[in-house]
């Protein structure tokens, strides 16, 4: 069976979401299936799906800050009617040119509201493409639901209506769909629970030495990276040098240190293009608690202190901490709680512990292909 998929993904602050998408392009690709990403964020040259992977940049959509709903362009601007028809005239040239038997949508119909004015005209003319695709939906773990449950109530009746499949990406020990977003109970006979995604590859029977300290993309990191760089300089904790990954998105301009200087024993970068790799090597990564981060480092087989995010005003990073730590894998320190001394009693817990026994449940897209293709083959002869 060889089919043509076409995946859309719609990155505003962060690394994970087009990091997640990749890797299911990617498996799909590996199953021989023509696979086409789609992304409508800020370009990001360290991230791009293998060569089998077609890729379709959109006119790049962002966020001003932190805390704002509004979408901005690639100049900051903010969009206007005939940007938005442009975006939308973008997606529709390229579900033709790649003739999808399926579009998979990253986050949305579950998340993304600020984009429905994208995806509502194009799901209203899905009989007026040829082949006309299924739809699926990709979501992490665990969602963020709306406090407005009447917007909940309209994402998960989108999901019905349009919506032939959810694949969520976790393991039922740590969040389901039906657990964030009980709204979705209208479609639970379509969701199915592939695990965690990542490339899952055998722990490397390597020395390991030194400390990785990351917050994904960085655009949220000023206080752990503060945090880090105070502990580190109260002892040394015996764990080999240090290496802070600030993000390509961390504005250095904000942080003393970029003014001052590392000390010695401490190397600040600022990106490392496969840095789940150097996990691999590390005695600890101290982190935020992003799905990605997360996977990576539990799958490489590190120690880890995680300190959830907090500034989207959302629990899902703190709810897979807390879930995580409750299973022994890795150690949770709140961000309010956060300082040099608490971060450096932390690290002189774990440090005196092996590394934990991995036991996720973990996908490296072959879960998710058999599930697309068995859906496939109930719709098309191919």
């Amino acid at each position: 069976m060889k089919a043509r998929i076409l995946m859309w993904v719609q990155t505003r602050f962060g690394l994970g979401h087009l990091t997640r998408a990749m890797h299911l392009c990617n498996a799909l690709a590996r199953r021989a299936h023509d696979v086409t990403l789609v992304h409508g964020g800020m370009p990001i040259p360290m991230l791009k799906p293998d060569p089998a992977v077609a890729f379709v940049q959109l006119p790049p959509a962002q966020a001003p800050d932190l805390k704002s709903s509004s979408i901005r362009d690639e100049y900051g601007n903010e969009v206007d009617e005939v940007w938005r028809q442009g975006r939308i005239e973008a997606l529709r040239a390229a579900i033709i040119a790649a003739k999808p038997h399926v579009i998979i949508t990253e986050t949305f119909p579950f998340g993304r509201p600020i984009f429905h004015f994208e995806w509502l005209p194009i799901l209203a003319d899905l009989d007026t493409f040829k082949p006309r695709p299924l739809m699926v939906a990709s979501v992490r773990d665990i969602l963020q639901r709306p406090s407005d449950p009447e917007r909940a109530q309209r994402m998960a009746g989108l999901a019905m209506r349009y919506f032939d499949l959810v694949l969520s990406h976790g393991d039922e020990r740590i969040g389901t769909v039906l657990e964030s977003f009980p709204e979705a109970a209208l479609i639970a006979d379509r969701i199915i629970e592939t695990g965690y995604l990542h490339p899952y590859t055998e722990r490397k029977s390597i020395p390991r030495s030194g400390v990785i300290v990351t917050a994904g993309g960085g655009r949220t990191g000023q206080a752990l990276f503060e945090a880090a760089i105070a502990a580190f300089a109260l002892r040394d904790f015996g764990l080999g040098p240090w290496t802070l990954v600030a993000g390509p998105f961390f504005e250095t301009s904000n942080a003393a240190w970029s003014r001052t200087g590392a000390p010695p024993g401490l190397t600040i970068v600022g990106a490392i293009p496969d840095l789940a790799a150097r996990f691999h090597a590390a005695n600890l990564v101290i982190g935020q608690c992003g799905y990605n981060t997360v996977v990576e480092t539990l799958a490489a087989g590190a120690r880890m202190i995680t300190v959830p995010n907090l500034a989207f005003r959302e629990r899902e990073q703190t709810i897979r901490a807390e879930r995580l730590h409750a299973l022994g894998l890795l150690h949770h320190l709140p961000l309010p709680q956060l300082t040099a001394q608490s971060l450096g009693e932390a690290i002189d817990t774990i440090k005196a512990i092996d590394p934990p026994a991995f036991d996720l449940r973990m996908d490296d897209g072959s879960a998710a292909g058999t599930a697309l293709e068995q859906l496939l083959k109930r719709r098309f002869t191919l």
